[in-house]
């Protein structure tokens, strides 16, 4: 499971912290966070061991001890997205270094305006790596009025059934070619989900779910696509 890391004695700071992640996580993605405090190098060693990944670390570097424990962070976890609690009296000549490479800076007192904002585009760029990854060099190919098109498969947002056509889309372009989702679903990796007899979407495409509205929201929240009662269990259980 996807974790936030937060690694400060200050309690006031960790609360403000773990709520504000919180409630933006809860906005802007679907997927389930552990959210969690640790002290050492050593906590964070256990919570890997415990099948957690952490992609999102606030690190409070005070203290040149505690300068030290971002940089072994960053030597430890290469790929994280490392956000620094630092105090506005404090030179950022001390913590903007390559040992470090911080992906975002909160100064004290922290506030949830301040750390909203910064915590929405940390999820962003977590869910595009992790699009990235996933499909990385992958593509799809069809055929649509006699021209091929090969698409990456990362660039897809979704895949509709509409007028007796599949309609293949990206941020930028609409294909239509002929198929069923039946068929379609065979061939593609388990990163497209159903979510609708007229719907398949991928994953890593999803920046929110509301399933009170049986809603799915790709693109920056451009894109709505539908939930149908009869795959919202379908749902649930990729997106967990």
């Amino acid at each position: 499971m996807n974790a936030f890391v937060v690694y400060t004695y200050n309690r006031q700071d960790e609360r403000l912290l773990r709520q504000s992640f919180h409630q933006t996580a809860m906005r802007t993605c679907a997927e389930e966070w552990d959210i969690r405090q640790v002290k050492s190098m050593a906590d964070v060693r256990q919570a890997m061991q415990e099948g957690l990944q952490p992609l999102i670390c606030c690190v409070d570097i005070e203290t040149t001890k505690s300068i030290s424990a971002a940089e072994e962070l960053r030597a430890f976890l290469k790929d994280t997205q490392l956000l620094l609690l630092v105090s506005a009296s404090m030179s950022p000549m001390m913590y903007i270094r390559p040992t470090i490479m911080p992906s975002g800076v909160l100064v004290r007192p922290v506030t949830l305006e301040q750390a909203q904002p910064l915590f929405s585009e940390l999820i962003r760029m977590v869910q595009s790596s992790q699009s990235e990854s996933a499909l990385a060099g992958a593509s799809f190919s069809v055929n649509s009025h006699g021209t091929s098109h090969r698409i990456l498969l990362k660039d897809i947002l979704y895949f509709e059934s509409r007028n007796k056509k599949l309609f293949l889309c990206t941020k930028n372009v609409e294909i239509d070619f002929y198929d069923t989702l039946e068929h379609l679903m065979e061939q593609l990796p388990p990163d497209f989900i159903r979510c609708h007899k007229s719907f398949v979407i991928n994953r890593h495409a999803v920046e929110q779910v509301s399933m009170a509205q049986n809603l799915i929201y790709l693109d920056g929240e451009r894109v709505q696509i539908p939930i149908s009662r009869s795959w919202k269990a379908n749902v649930k259980e990729a997106l967990k």
